[in-house]
């Protein structure tokens, strides 16, 4: 639990301090970057667990986080203070609770927060549900999970560099995204329909099965970071408690498709295409929501 909660926070911290310090096409290169470690992260995740267990028991699991917290804590020691002095909420539960019920009663910032959930869905039903889609689906080893996660980090990373230096207006490479989610959820869907069942051998249908997640996390890369932006600048000065609610929702909704969502959608191939592809639709239609209802003016910072 206190894992979580740090590491809740230090999701939400960087997004704001990258707005506070940066506008621009220069603040949509860096959210590019930060959006790109956070989506790489729970993909590697796995496989680096892998590794580490090639060494020794569980606990060598354990050993290697608190080396990484030790650094973490080094490293966050020397950020410095980006918001104002006059811009700052008291750390007081009141103040605290105040700036969140303000951001809670925007129907802007609900629109943003759930489009952004459930289109990160659409990739992420994949990375909750790996151990099944390597194991059962594809047949494969407990050392074979690179099979789904190197194209999958490609795509990530890919459509990350794409968005941190593409010229485009935010708004538009949003919807993009999102179209464009939708429409590589489709050709999933096509791919895993026609291919053979895996066996357990590295070949085609096993290619077929893991092309189409890497075009769907292509795709939502391009419009995970500039949506972050949105949600920021929805609530100029109360940035903290914006990113605070979206990334609770979009938490919210990992835990869900992974406890809940993720069993369901494992029965085959088929079923895990048609699971994301309902994500992309619905977030899409919660971005569309927001194009029609909002009368902020396309942004590109």
């Amino acid at each position: 639990m206190l894992q979580g909660a740090s590491a809740g926070a230090a999701t939400i911290v960087s997004r704001v301090m990258v707005r506070d310090m940066f506008a621009g096409r220069e603040a949509q290169r860096l959210m590019a970057e930060i959006m790109m470690i956070f989506s790489v992260a729970p993909a590697l995740a796995p496989v680096l667990g892998g590794w580490i267990l090639l060494l020794g028991t569980w606990r060598f699991v354990f050993a290697a986080l608190a080396v990484y917290a030790a650094l973490l804590i080094v490293l966050t020691a020397r950020l410095p203070e980006t918001l104002p002095p006059d811009g700052r909420i008291p750390l007081r539960v009141r103040a605290i609770l105040g700036a969140l019920a303000r951001a809670g009663r925007s129907w802007t910032l609900w629109r943003l927060a759930l489009a952004n959930a459930f289109g990160f869905a659409a990739q992420f039903v994949f990375i909750a549900s790996a151990a099944i889609f390597v194991t059962d689906l594809l047949h494969l080893g407990e050392q074979d999970f690179w099979v789904m996660f190197v194209p999958l980090i490609v795509g990530m990373m890919s459509g990350s560099w794409i968005t941190g230096h593409v010229a485009v207006d935010r708004r538009r490479l949003i919807t993009i995204g999102f179209l464009g989610t939708v429409v590589m959820c489709l050709v999933n869907l096509a791919l895993v329909a026609l291919a053979p069942t895996p066996t357990g051998e590295l070949g085609w249908p096993v290619a077929a099965a893991v092309i189409g997640p890497a075009l769907i996390a292509f795709t939502v890369a391009l419009l995970f970071s500039p949506i972050q932006l949105e949600v920021l600048d929805a609530f100029p000065h109360e940035r903290g408690s914006a990113s605070s609610l979206a990334t609770f929702v979009q938490l919210a909704m990992n835990t869900l498709l992974a406890g809940v969502v993720a069993p369901l959608a494992t029965a085959s191939l088929t079923t895990f295409a048609l699971t994301a592809l309902g994500f992309a639709v619905v977030g899409t239609v919660l971005w569309a929501w927001d194009a029609l209802a909002t009368e902020r003016p396309a942004a590109s910072a």
